[in-house]
């Protein structure tokens, strides 16, 4: 068994780009997911959401429904 390579995550290395814009479609987007029983998708009208719990971040920011 081998380890995960350790990244130093220097301001401009691809390792921070690739966590930037990870960061960034996680501020623009809200993730439609649905009930999953049995390994079945299930949708309904009956909608939740999940907000951001950050301390740091917006409270209303709607992550997922």
């Amino acid at each position: 068994m081998q380890n995960e390579p350790v990244y130093s995550f220097e301001p401009a290395s691809n390792e921070t780009q690739k966590v930037q814009t990870a960061l960034k479609h996680v501020q623009e987007n809200t993730e439609e997911i649905p009930i999953v029983i049995g390994g079945r998708e299930i949708w309904t009208e009956d909608i939740h959401y999940q907000v951001s719990v950050c301390s740091y971040s917006k409270h209303h920011k709607i992550l997922a429904q």
